[in-house]
């Protein structure tokens, strides 16, 4: 998965959208007992992003609390992601939202508007299929998850210890001056830390804690505390994850929305 670096901010937010495999990647069960000490920068980034991909699906419930200013707003959903393009996200709160995707079919149904939306997938090419869900998962990935490879970009390496953990930490520059800072957990893998410079802004830094394993061998971050530019200013992130499993299998139902027949759906394209 190679993305342009100027593109990797939405790369990291994303998580695995849609990156966890239609068909799940061997665990590495060997990597444990492996020696990584050659490894460069690319390989700790490939090695993060393949056990990622080596899960069939993933379900938590999040919360997110964002404060720009004096304006603090908390947002609930519960999250399931299974294959590459079948997920389904459950909003809570004043406006409650579902939206689900079976592949095909992705609906938008909001309760108190009394209307759904229904875009049909297979009408889309590719980069626009890619484009809508990336806008629908943005905001509910987990920021490390997966990486991806950035093209262009000069690494440093170096290994240290984060607590008790030993950890390496990469540092890449880009051709236009952008920076790139990660650290990256030696044993398990999970990423701790993500930092991105482009120009004189930063546009992403986020501290990933409370590491949990799932499926026996994916790290997974519970706690993720972010800042970035938002609206002219400043946003400061929290967000929590409880309920963290992976998926080995799910029902298609799931992935649909049941309607009444009295309620209008709006077709796209």
């Amino acid at each position: 998965m190679t993305r342009h670096f100027a593109g990797i901010a939405l790369a990291v937010c994303l998580c695995a959208v849609p990156a966890l495999a239609e068909t799940p990647e061997p665990p590495p069960e060997m990597a444990a007992t492996e020696d990584r000490s050659s490894w460069d920068a690319e390989r700790w980034i490939a090695e993060v992003d393949a056990r990622a991909a080596s899960l069939a699906g993933l379900r938590y419930s999040a919360q997110r609390t964002t404060i720009r200013g004096d304006v603090t707003v908390e947002e609930r959903w519960r999250f399931v992601l299974f294959g590459g393009d079948r997920f389904r996200i459950d909003y809570f709160g004043d406006t409650a939202r579902q939206i689900t995707c079976d592949g095909r079919w992705l609906v938008d149904y909001i309760p108190a508007m009394g209307k759904a939306v229904r875009w049909d997938l297979h009408q889309l090419d590719t980069a626009e299929k890619t484009t809508m869900l990336g806008k629908v998962l943005q905001k509910v990935g987990v920021p490390g998850l997966r990486l991806g490879q950035a093209e262009g970009v000069t690494w440093t390496l170096a290994h240290a210890t984060r607590g008790d953990r030993p950890v390496v930490q990469l540092d890449g520059t880009g051709k236009d001056g952008s920076t790139l800072h990660y650290v990256i957990d030696e044993e398990h893998l999970g990423v701790h830390a993500i930092r991105i410079v482009q120009g004189n802004q930063t546009v992403l830094d986020a501290e990933l804690s409370d590491h949990r394993t799932v499926d026996e061998h994916v790290s997974v971050p519970h706690v993720v505390t972010m800042e970035s530019p938002d609206k002219g200013g400043l946003a400061k992130i929290s967000v929590r994850l409880t309920k963290v499993s992976a998926l080995t299998d799910s029902p298609d139902n799931l992935f649909t929305t049941t309607l009444d027949p009295s309620i209008p759906i709006e077709e796209y394209p």
